[in-house]
């Protein structure tokens, strides 16, 4: 079989959402996957070749290589460092990253989108098409429901156990997808008898996996968690409060909750308290029949 190479390095959660390509593609080709270390546990190593140095990859020879990062000098050592027939996706050309595929859809709504930044936000706002559709194109693959590869995890490792698990931070780069009432919601839970854990901080991805899979319920924004969950088959519920509702492929495992601001605050970096406080308790409370 010939050789072919993804290029997804992060964040964690598009590593992992990338992966329903898996299954699929390591049935045709020897997958080859470079990624960060951190995200090494998300991917299956038995669908695909993991590698965390473009070094180690410099003596195969790839029919294709699917360029899906965005940064300048990882995309240069890529056009010079590896050998190839086709280049997919991202590349470097004159001090600029450009993109190329047989449907550009993914790339025009993304930071490098040719049309800037400002249009390719009002093209992700009219999308009608999940991640999935977008992705599958690229890959020349049609989409029929195929999920996220499956996750090794220990639930001996999990620190947390009980019925739900709230997933309360969301990281810098998204701060308006902190919700604001997720000790309220903790509480309003508690006292209708659930055991409620928020997600601790974690020093690997594979332990964070343990603590989602010992739960029979995530809370979450639209982040990891989320993404997490979905690959080990446990129903959640996600905020959208900044981010893309329509992305996301629900694999009758996502409940969404999404802010009637949305429109107001999409992808709007900048922290915003309207933006957090969106949504309300009992929103969240009236999706879980409580």
């Amino acid at each position: 079989m010939k050789n072919i190479l993804i290029v997804k390095t992060g964040a964690a959660g598009d590593v992992l959402r990338t992966t329903f390509v898996l299954k699929t593609l390591s049935k045709k080709y020897n997958v080859y996957w470079l990624t960060d270390p951190a995200y090494i546990s998300l991917i299956n190593s038995n669908l695909a070749h993991i590698h965390i140095d473009i070094d180690t990859l410099t003596n195969t020879y790839f029919e294709t290589i699917y360029s899906l990062e965005e940064e300048p000098k990882l995309l240069f050592d890529i056009q010079t460092k590896l050998n190839f027939e086709n280049l997919v996706g991202c590349f470097y050309s004159n001090g600029i990253v450009k993109y190329s595929a047989d449907n550009t859809e993914w790339f025009d709504m993304s930071m490098v989108s040719k049309y800037g930044i400002e249009r390719a936000n009002e093209l992700k706002l009219k999308n009608t098409k999940t991640f999935q559709e977008l992705m599958s194109p690229i890959f020349k693959l049609n989409f029929n429901g195929q999920c996220y590869n499956e996750l090794n995890y220990d639930v001996n490792d999990s620190i947390v156990r009980g019925d739900i698990a709230i997933a309360n931070q969301a990281g810098n780069k998204w701060p308006n997808k902190n919700w604001a009432y997720y000790d309220e919601l903790k509480t309003e839970l508690e006292i209708r008898g659930y055991t409620v854990n928020f997600l601790p901080n974690r020093p690997t991805v594979k332990e964070h996996v343990s603590d989602i899979a010992s739960h029979k319920l995530i809370i979450c924004g639209d982040s990891l968690p989320m993404h997490i969950a979905t690959a080990l088959k446990v129903p959640s519920i996600a905020l959208f409060t900044c981010t893309s509702p329509v992305e996301i492929y629900d694999y009758e495992l996502i409940t969404k909750i999404v802010s009637e601001r949305l429109n107001e605050f999409y992808y709007q970096r900048e922290f915003n308290e309207f933006c957090i406080k969106s949504i309300s308790v009992t929103e969240v409370l009236t999706e879980l029949n409580m």
